[in-house]
């Protein structure tokens, strides 16, 4: 009985940080796993002025997945993520960190024009021109009334 009783005080003792934790696993996962099915489920329902007008299923995908705006803004994400880590790491490594604008500054001096403001300002440019959004004032777009999805 001494060896067994051993055995499990030392499963218990082993036991307790995980007991400890467990609170704050359980409110990490209610506050990350909520907005998470949340979001998926709003992918598959068309919203107008913030309200849920219906079901869409994969409509909402086969849409932006065959929208080539959203590639050029994916492979621009795609280049910017891989040269700032791999800049960062290098620089990290001489022991100087880099901020964001320097990083920008480092793209425009290899030749990437790209810039997330103007990334942003060519995309709405872009989908004024095409008729999806009108413009109301400075700054100010709503989307048409019967454009095209």
């Amino acid at each position: 009985m001494g060896e067994g009783e051993s055995r499990a005080r030392r499963l218990r003792a082993a036991a307790v940080p995980y007991l400890l934790l467990l609170p704050a696993i359980i409110a990490l996962a209610a506050v990350s796993l909520y907005p998470t099915i949340d979001g998926i489920r709003a992918s598959l329902h068309r919203f107008r002025y913030a309200r849920d007008v219906g079901y869409t299923g994969a409509d909402n995908f086969v849409v932006i997945y065959g929208d080539a705006l959203f590639w050029q803004a994916m492979a621009t994400t795609a280049l910017f993520t891989v040269c700032t880590v791999a800049i960062e790491t290098v620089l990290r490594a001489a022991g100087r960190p880099l901020r964001p604008v320097e990083i920008w500054a480092e793209l425009r001096a290899a030749g990437r024009q790209g810039d997330p403001k103007m990334e942003v300002q060519v995309t709405t440019y872009d989908l004024w021109k095409r008729g999806r959004i009108d413009k109301v004032d400075r700054g100010l777009y709503v989307a048409k009334a019967g454009a095209q999805r």
